[in-house]
């Protein structure tokens, strides 16, 4: 999201703000077109292991299944897809990523402002669980 701040006196800025500017393009859509839309999120992040003050990689295989070989990586990602479900956030799979420790969990398709609760919510359901 992003801040947007109204200088004029003659529009309150609070109907300005992304989430409000969502809504009426949606409205417009619906009202319009007859259109309603479904989005999924991708939730992209990086587990490390440290020792002390030193990161440890957790696997040399991109884009693979590999790394599911390390069970405490498996049980990070299991308890990640773990905290999403039980937040009421429906995770469809998970995968690796193109670096070291690199993943990404989409969501299943919601609604875009139901939506938008999660995105947020999502980064401190992590920050809380590791």
């Amino acid at each position: 999201m992003c801040f947007v701040k109204e200088m004029s006196l003659n529009f309150p800025s609070w109907k300005r703000d992304p989430r409000s500017m969502l809504q009426q393009t949606l409205d417009r859509a619906k009202k319009t077109l007859g259109l309603q839309f479904l989005v999924g999120f991708e939730l992209e992040f990086h587990l490390t292991q440290v020792d002390g003050d030193r990161a440890i990689k957790q696997t040399n295989q991109f884009y693979s299944a590999a790394v599911l070989r390390d069970g405490t990586v498996c049980k990070l990602l299991e308890e990640c897809i773990r905290s999403l479900l039980d937040a009421g956030i429906a995770a469809t799979h998970f995968q690796t990523e193109g670096g070291q420790g690199m993943f990404e969990i989409p969501t299943g398709p919601l609604r875009q402002l139901k939506l938008l609760i999660p995105s947020c919510i999502v980064k401190r359901l992590y920050r809380q669980s590791f």
